[in-house]
């Protein structure tokens, strides 16, 4: 008899729930107009650390979710990349369709690649 490898969902529930958390603090509680001002030598950097924070604390929730949602990691996390790259091209003003359509292609494409390259590899 066969032995099924059962998942527990739990802890990735509890964990995933508190990344949403924190996201929901960054958000809440910083200013996105504050720059971090960062001095290296006689350059002066003002850097937005705030949205650079937000992003970050965006990926693994939204990772974590999708990847359950798909049941796929890898479909998760490249879903998640795509909607943290259109909202900062959002955010940059340079969200148009053709460089969603690009950037759309070029996930499709790296999916596409992997998983066939993981089906040959079987």
């Amino acid at each position: 008899m066969v032995r099924k490898h059962r998942r527990n969902f739990l802890p990735v529930l509890i964990i995933n729930l508190i990344l949403w958390g924190i996201w929901l603090l960054v958000i809440f509680c910083l200013s996105p107009t504050q720059y971090f001002s960062l001095t290296i030598s006689r350059f002066n950097f003002a850097l937005p650390l705030n949205i650079i924070l937000f992003f970050l604390t965006l990926t693994p929730p939204l990772t974590l979710t999708l990847a359950f949602l798909f049941g796929h990691t890898r479909r998760g996390f490249f879903l998640a990349l795509f909607l943290d790259i259109c909202l900062l091209l959002q955010l940059i003003r340079e969200a148009n369709w053709l460089n969603f359509s690009l950037i759309l292609a070029f996930f499709l494409t790296s999916e596409l690649y992997f998983s066939s390259h993981q089906s040959k590899s079987r």
